[in-house]
């Protein structure tokens, strides 16, 4: 998708809605939404944002929980591995969808 095309489609490609109309004066998307977000990060140093391809790998981990490393770099081996660990010992599958056992 092209988002200076008007005409492209958003077909496979994961976007933001139209935000829904203001009901009873509550507004669904406040204006200040990202900076609340990044507020909360930043004051939960606990909290832990997964990346796509963290969030694949620890999905791939949790589906494949005999699947060994092929990879011949010995340091990224140990990597993989303890990667499988963290993810098998802390997250679940939920709905198909990697979720933190940590609360």
């Amino acid at each position: 998708m092209d988002i200076g095309l008007p005409t492209s489609s958003p077909r496979g490609v994961n976007f933001m809605p139209s935000s829904p109309p203001t009901a009873n004066g509550v507004q669904p998307w406040p204006e200040d939404l990202n900076k609340e977000f990044i507020d909360f990060v930043i004051t939960r140093k606990n909290l832990m944002l997964l990346t796509v391809s963290k969030r694949s790998d620890y999905r791939y981990y949790l589906n494949n929980r005999e699947a060994k490393s092929k990879n011949p770099d010995k340091t990224q081996r140990c990597r993989e591995a303890n990667d499988k660990h963290w993810a098998l010992k802390y997250f679940e599958l939920q709905n198909n969808q990697v979720g933190c056992l940590i609360t």
